[in-house]
């Protein structure tokens, strides 16, 4: 919070966070009273400070609204903000003029991540390859926190056409996946995006694994159906 003398006009910053109620000083230049209600400069920055809290997109606001919410427990010292210049997302109580900047592993460190990808969801919808939110979203889906972060990524992924990343994302998903079902599915989306490559022997690889790990029939008729159409592709069908 930047607060101005009403005399000398020599200012002053007070972090937000130790300013839940009003403070009250002497100028040190001309001893003049400075009010932290009253005296409070005009914000002139634009409105481009983002706040996800509780589930939800609070902004875009401006300083002064920013550090008003923040004063009036809008939002706590652990809700995530952001403006343009940031790389990522970071804990308000860790961010000037909210808080003395320090480095937080907050993804790693909230007790409910739900809300926090729900918002950062929301965010994407908005801005699609907003890589701020990519960042925090794979910086929670490679601590294990949330699968819907890594579905948001691969879908981001799939949006821009980035068939590397995409298989990346599927094959560290797959290292963590426990269920046979959801395995084979990884593995098909996987041969898929080979495919789309043009590797084929990668897809026909994936494929194969998928065949013998899958659970149901069904499942693995599917993914011997085009194994085959890959192996056999541009090969005489009456001689084969």
């Amino acid at each position: 919070m930047l607060l101005a003398c009403p005399q000398c006009q020599r200012r002053y910053r007070l972090p937000a966070t130790g300013a839940r109620q009003t403070v009250r000083f002497a100028c040190r230049s001309c001893g003049a009273e400075i009010d932290s209600e009253r005296d409070v400069v005009e914000a002139t920055s634009p409105r481009e400070w983002l706040v996800l809290h509780a589930g939800r997109v609070v902004g875009p606001l401006d300083v002064r609204a920013l550090v008003e919410h923040a004063r009036r427990r809008s939002f706590g010292a652990d809700a995530l903000v952001w403006r343009p210049g940031q790389e990522s997302w970071q804990v308000a109580g860790a961010t000037p003029p909210l808080g003395p900047e320090r480095t937080v592993a907050w993804w790693i460190k909230l007790d409910d991540v739900d809300p926090v990808v729900e918002a950062l969801a929301q965010v994407l919808a908005a801005r699609p390859q907003h890589a701020p939110t990519l960042d925090a979203l794979a910086r929670i889906a490679r601590a294990g926190r949330s699968a819907r972060a890594a579905v948001l990524l691969e879908r981001a992924a799939e949006a821009r056409g980035d068939l590397d990343g995409l298989v990346d994302l599927l094959e560290d998903r797959l290292v963590v996946t426990d269920d046979a079902a959801t395995r084979t599915a990884l593995r098909a989306r996987i041969g898929a995006a080979h495919e789309a490559r043009g590797d084929a022997a990668a897809a026909l690889a994936v494929y194969d694994d998928a065949r013998r790990d899958a659970p149901a029939e069904d499942q693995q008729q599917e993914v011997i159906d085009r194994f085959e159409e890959i192996a056999f592709a541009g090969l005489d069908a009456d001689r084969y």
